[in-house]
């Protein structure tokens, strides 16, 4: 099989799927079904997390946090706990 783009981080899911973020300047998540050989992509998802793990039955997608003069207020991460079907934003505390 042959992967059509570069990936940054994955996860295999305990059923065989493959999560993956993709590596470019667009971004993107997708998944490879169990026994697949085409990658899906995931809607309305994060398309980007510099941490993307697998905890107590959720999945976690961190973004990225630096220093600033000016506070990023945005989301903090993504959490899944159907194994990335729908997302959760958590806001900064």
């Amino acid at each position: 099989m042959t992967v059509p783009f570069r990936i940054a981080d994955g996860i295999a899911l305990p059923n065989g799927d493959l999560i993956v973020f993709r590596s470019s300047e667009a971004g993107g998540l997708f998944r490879l079904t169990a026994g697949s050989t085409t990658f899906q992509e995931l809607m309305g998802p994060p398309t980007f997390a510099n941490a993307f793990y697998r905890t107590g039955g959720w999945l976690v997608a961190a973004t990225w946090m630096h220093q600033s003069e000016t506070p990023d207020l945005g989301t903090l991460a993504y959490v899944s706990r159907d194994n990335g079907v729908t997302w959760i934003a958590v806001p900064q505390p």
